[in-house]
C-alpha cells in the first residue's frame, strides 16, 4: 500500500538519492520506494542507456561524444506517475519499446557512454529538470554527489561483486542455478561488473564515490524487502513537515 504524499508547492518538492554500483539493487530499491511514496522514480541509468541503445542503432563508436549525443539530444525524455499504481513509466522519442534498454550490451554500451563529460553533463541536466517540478527517488552513481548533492535523504547501497552478481543471474536463470552453465554464467558476470565498477571508479568526471552525508546499507545479508523498510523508515518521519 503506499504512502502518498501530495507535495504540490515547489518548496515541498522532496529528493531522495540512493546511489550504488552496478548490480547493488538501486534500481529495484528506489522504483519501490518511490511508489510506495508517491514519487517519481528516476532511473538515471535509462537515459545512459538511451544514448547507447541509439548511438549503437546508427552504428557509431560509443566512444565519439558527439555522434552520442547527437544520436539523443533532441529527444524527449519522460518520467510519468502512473495515477493507477504510482508507477513511474518512462518513454523516450523514437523508442516504443523501451524493454530494449534492458539487454545486456546496451547496459555495458551505457557503462561506456556514461564515461563522457558531455553527456554525463546532459544527463544530469535531463534529471534536474525532472526533478524541478516533482518529488523524485533518484537512483545512480553520482545522483547524491553531483546531480543533487543537497538532497533532503542520501542513501548508499553495497554488496559485494559474488553477491551482485548472483542477484542479477537469479532474475533471469532462476531455474537453472547450481549449473555448471549458471556458474560459468556467474564467472564471467562476476569479471564484467569488476570491469564497470573500475569504469565508474576511475573515470575523470563524476566517479563514483559514497555520497558525503550518505546512510549506507550494507545489503548482502538483507531482504529485499528489508532494505525497502530500512529506507522508508529513514525517510517517513521527516516527511510531516514537507507536507
Amino acid at each position: 500500500m503506499a504512502i502518498f504524499f501530495q507535495l504540490t508547492s515547489r518548496e515541498q518538492i522532496l529528493i531522495i538519492t540512493i546511489d550504488g554500483l552496478a548490480g547493488s539493487g538501486k534500481s529495484s530499491v528506489a522504483s519501490a520506494v518511490a511508489q510506495r511514496l508517491g514519487f517519481i522514480h528516476l532511473n538515471s541509468g535509462l537515459i545512459y542507456r538511451t544514448f547507447a541503445y541509439f548511438t549503437l542503432l546508427s552504428e557509431h563508436d560509443l566512444l565519439d561524444e558527439d555522434s552520442v549525443l547527437a544520436s539523443s539530444i533532441n529527444r524527449k525524455f519522460d518520467f510519468t506517475l502512473k495515477p493507477s499504481d504510482l508507477s513511474t513509466e518512462f518513454s523516450v522519442t523514437g523508442l516504443e519499446d523501451v524493454s530494449f534498454l534492458h539487454k545486456r550490451d546496451i547496459a555495458q554500451g551505457a557503462s561506456i557512454v556514461g564515461t563522457l563529460p558531455k553527456v554525463r553533463a546532459v544527463s544530469t541536466d535531463i534529471q534536474r529538470s525532472v526533478a524541478n517540478n516533482n518529488s523524485v527517488v533518484l537512483e545512480g552513481r553520482d545522483a547524491g554527489t553531483v546531480v543533487f548533492p543537497n538532497a533532503e535523504f542520501k542513501f548508499y547501497l553495497s554488496a559485494s561483486v559474488s553477491e551482485r552478481a548472483i542477484r542479477r543471474l537469479r532474475e533471469i536463470y532462476s531455474d537453472i542455478e547450481g549449473t555448471d552453465k549458471f556458474n560459468k554464467l556467474l564467472s564471467e558476470l562476476v569479471l564484467e561488473l569488476e570491469e564497470r565498477d573500475n569504469r565508474d571508479i576511475s573515470r575523470e568526471v563524476s566517479p563514483h564515490i559514497i555520497p558525503e552525508g550518505s546512510f549506507e546499507i550494507v545489503t548482502d545479508n538483507f531482504t529485499f524487502q528489508e532494505v525497502v523498510e530500512a529506507v522508508i523508515s529513514k525517510v517517513t518521519p521527516s516527511l510531516g513537515n514537507k507536507v
